[in-house]
């Protein structure tokens, strides 16, 4: 048993079955869509201009929303992070 693929903007939990003893060895999954609401993500975009970089801690895919993100400069000394 496992979280799945949202559903619905739902959350799904997948059952898995392997009936392996039997002779009609059978395997089966079943998805169900839940009454849990789906995590809400939020992907980060930056952009720069020049040969300068920006970092973002922590470094994920996505973010759950009301997640912290720290973002650092990674510059010359001449320039400045806005």
């Amino acid at each position: 048993m496992c979280f799945g693929r949202d559903l619905d903007c739902f959350r799904a939990i997948v059952l898995a079955s392997d009936n392996n003893v039997s002779s009609l060895r059978t395997t089966q999954f079943h998805a169900l869509k839940t009454n849990i609401p789906a995590v809400t993500r939020h992907t980060l975009a930056s952009s720069v201009a020049g040969n300068e970089s920006v970092v973002a801690g922590p470094s994920l895919a996505w973010c759950p929303e009301g997640s912290e993100v720290t973002l650092a400069a990674l510059t010359d000394t001449d320039f400045t992070f806005d």
